[in-house]
């Protein structure tokens, strides 16, 4: 019998030493987190008045104990980051955002809070503008309940950049049509070129008359006599920031004679009456470009084939300073082009520098300084309009839209294609960021069919309109058609 009872006491033993909980064993204690750490840039669109970030802190651990946590920012996070990344932000003001609450109770069971910081997008606007990163909110937890702080997982730089230009999502397509829809031959390519005003979208086609559409329709309106037409005489056109029209002649001899360039202004829908003419030696009138306003201050530009080089011609206070062009060129070894090049002043003095795109024996597309100097290059192969696999980007236009600067880019593709994209150039050396970015990509049209390109040529403009709430992108490929695609900067509260 006592055999048996020392056996029943052995068994429930063991038995209540096998049900013993360990679930503890191995847990660490309470410790507090955050699930967003280290830097983090925060967008605003200007259109907005404020902007809401919200900043999740975490306990984790056993889940026994409760504590209070602070989240404020905290200047010497600020400056070990600046030492620790080489950089120079300044702690933004206070009454530039807020945060909705600073304290932070947990419960024992409370697994996380959510804090939410509001940020002022028209007074950190007014510190940095658009586009500029030069403020930043230095954020950090801390407790004093006992519980532990994960010293990696603790602080939180957040940087505001204000943007501006293009309401996100804003694109729709306003009309699409056929040269052959137009009124305009669709197989003679003849139809290289394009300008646009405040009401209307003028068609070049060499060796015709000038006919207008309402450019936000498509609708023919119009056609304007020219008395010089001819294969070669009225070959290109552009608009300025107005409503003026230049057309020139193409001098395609390279003999070093000097022959005649000839330029036409029309302003408004008037008659066209002649505006430069000038003997030269370089062959010249493919591409035309206008910065500015022709009754103010501007600056005309025309590439020279075969080379790394353009002319321009400068305008102050409504008068041509001279009938003769000066020569542009650029840095050796950085871009040439056979036919195909364009160029487009960032501002009506050379001193702002250029944009340059060209197609042939050095293709790029880049942004240059006063002194032709390369100071940012697009890239072009990881972009998707590589030349080698035969797209000639070779068509430029610049304008600024709700305080950002955009650069249109139109490239053809083969003999069937024509592409166009927007980059926001707000900072031109934003064009050797990642091609295909969002910060530098602002929108990409889908490429449309062409009828036989076989001179791979195409335009591209954009035009603001006069109250700064819209802004039009218009392309053309030549034996295809034109595209128009609006965007707008409207309020999104």
């Amino acid at each position: 019998m006592k055999k048996n009872l020392a056996f029943i006491i052995l068994l429930v033993s063991v038995l209540f030493s096998a049900c013993e909980d360990n679930r503890m064993e191995g847990m660490m204690d309470d410790q507090f987190y955050l699930l967003k750490n280290g830097d983090y840039i925060l967008k605003a669109y200007r259109q907005k008045s404020l902007v809401d970030f919200e900043v999740s802190i975490y306990k984790s651990g056993m889940g026994t104990a409760s504590g209070e946590v602070t989240f404020v920012a905290d200047e010497s996070v600020l400056s070990n980051y600046n030492t620790a990344n080489g950089v120079s932000y300044k702690q933004l003001p206070t009454d530039c955002y807020t945060i909705d609450n600073s304290t932070v109770q947990f419960d024992p069971e409370t697994v996380s809070k959510k804090v939410k910081i509001t940020l002022d997008v028209k007074k950190v606007e007014s510190l940095q503008g658009i586009g500029n990163k030069q403020y930043a909110i230095p954020l950090k937890i801390s407790t004093t309940s006992g519980i532990s702080v994960v010293a990696d997982k603790s602080e939180l730089i957040l940087i505001p950049e204000i943007s501006g230009g293009i309401r996100p999502n804003s694109e729709k397509l306003l009309w699409s049509k056929s040269l052959t829809e137009m009124g305009i031959s669709g197989t003679d390519h003849f139809t290289a070129s394009f300008a646009v005003t405040s009401s209307y979208l003028f068609v070049n086609s060499r060796n015709a008359d000038l006919k207008y559409f309402n450019k936000l329709t498509g609708e023919y309106v119009g056609t304007i006599a020219l008395p010089f037409k001819g294969s070669l005489a009225n070959f290109t056109i552009a608009n300025d920031d107005k409503d003026n029209l230049l057309i020139t002649n193409l001098r395609n001899k390279n003999d070093g004679n000097p022959y005649q360039q000839l330029i036409y202004r029309i302003t408004g829908t008037g008659d066209p009456v002649e505006y430069i003419n000038s003997s030269h030696i370089y062959p010249n009138g493919r591409k035309l470009s206008i910065k500015g306003d022709l009754d103010g201050d501007a600056l005309i530009v025309s590439t020279i084939e075969n080379s790394s080089k353009f002319l321009y011609w400068t305008v102050r206070n409504g008068q041509l300073v001279s009938q003769d062009p000066q020569v542009f060129e650029t840095q050796p070894g950085t871009i040439a082009w056979n036919l195909f090049g364009d160029a487009m002043p960032l501002g009506t003095d050379i001193s702002n520098g250029f944009f340059i795109a060209g197609y042939g024996t050095l293709p790029g597309l880049g942004y240059f300084d006063n002194q032709g100097n390369m100071v940012s290059k697009y890239d072009l192969k990881n972009g998707e309009l590589d030349p080698a696999a035969g797209f000639s980007t070779q068509a430029l236009d610049l304008t600024t839209f709700n305080a950002a600067t955009y650069l249109a880019v139109g490239t053809v593709e083969g003999t069937l294609y024509m592409n166009g994209r927007l980059l926001d150039v707000t900072s031109p050396q934003n064009l050797s960021l990642n091609p295909l970015d969002s910060y530098l990509l602002a929108f990409r049209l889908n490429k449309f069919g062409c009828n036989n390109n076989a001179n791979m040529t195409g335009d591209i403009h954009v035009k603001t309109s006069g109250d700064g709430q819209t802004m039009e992108m218009y392309v053309l490929g030549t034996n295809g058609s034109i595209v128009a695609t609006q965007f707008d900067c409207k309020s999104e509260d």
